[in-house]
């Protein structure tokens, strides 16, 4: 299967319309800067997409000057992805429409249990029995695992063009940085969350973390997770970070936040950094 995608379209003059429908990306691929300088293409449309393993979409359609709308309908991730920089400096963009838009937390729940097939399951069998299990638990020394955020930082970074958003039901259960996303559109004045939510990270896996490693100890379970110190070895950072989000927006006038829920710590830092209206 391909891997690498990267460049494949960049800087192509006749492509004047991009269409994704009903397509699911499941082996891991490098799609940044595919489209990236098409100074023909005018429109976007992303509809029924499914990513279910790594991809890296940043600068995906950057510098596409003349690019004027896009689509996001029904987007289901589940997976690590980096879109920053998606589609950085398209001057030409005036509206945005992001619908269904859902970051799930299986993949973690996934990434989670194949590093303890790995690191923990091994080690015991039906034949140990309670002190015996024990006894492999307090000599473990499980591996660092660290999980990263979805990135999509200065995903629309200098639109210079870009007057008005609407996110539609737009739903993540896992860390997120959207830092700068929408930094340097300067002619922004209209944006409305309908439904954006965003949940704890660390709540939930807490259970996931107890359920996991229940199945592998039985009922020495307590004395084993203490043993094992899995909470000091797994990192889930429970990250939403909007620092910067709308900087340099001159034209800013209009957020409606009446969707807006957010459930985890958040990074605000300078959120709305020189908008002067």
């Amino acid at each position: 299967p391909i891997k690498d995608m990267s460049y494949m379209f960049s800087k192509s003059s006749s492509l004047t319309i991009f269409n994704y429908n009903d397509f699911k990306i499941q082996g891991s691929l490098n799609m940044s800067h595919m489209f990236d300088g098409c100074n023909s293409l005018l429109s976007i449309n992303i509809y029924n997409l499914q990513i279910l393993s790594l991809v890296d979409m940043s600068y995906m359609f950057r510098g596409c000057s003349n690019l004027k709308t896009i689509n996001f309908h029904d987007i289901y991730i589940d997976t690590n992805i980096n879109m920053s920089h998606m589609f950085e400096e398209c001057a030409s963009l005036s509206n945005i429409n992001i619908t269904n838009f859902k970051a799930s937390t299986n993949r973690i729940v996934k990434e989670l249990e194949q590093e303890y097939n790995k690191q923990i399951n091994p080690r015991f069998s039906s034949r140990l029995n309670e002190t015996e299990i024990l006894y492999e638990c307090k000599k473990f020394n499980l591996q660092l695992i660290v999980i990263k955020p979805l990135d999509m930082s200065f995903m629309f970074f200098g639109c210079s063009n870009l007057k008005g958003i609407i996110f539609n039901n737009f739903i993540f259960y896992e860390s997120i940085k959207i830092d700068s996303m929408f930094a340097n559109c300067i002619k922004l004045s209209n944006i409305k969350f309908e439904n954006f939510e965003v949940y704890s990270t660390i709540i939930y896996f807490q259970d996931v973390f107890n359920k996991i490693l229940k199945n592998y100890v039985g009922t020495c379970f307590d004395d084993c997770k203490k043993a094992i110190s899995v909470y000091d070895k797994i990192i889930i950072p429970d990250i939403f970070d909007i620092s910067y989000m709308f900087a340099n927006c001159y034209d800013l006038y209009n957020i409606n936040f009446n969707g807006f829920n957010a459930n985890k710590p958040i990074y605000m830092d300078n959120i709305f950094e020189n908008c002067v209206y």
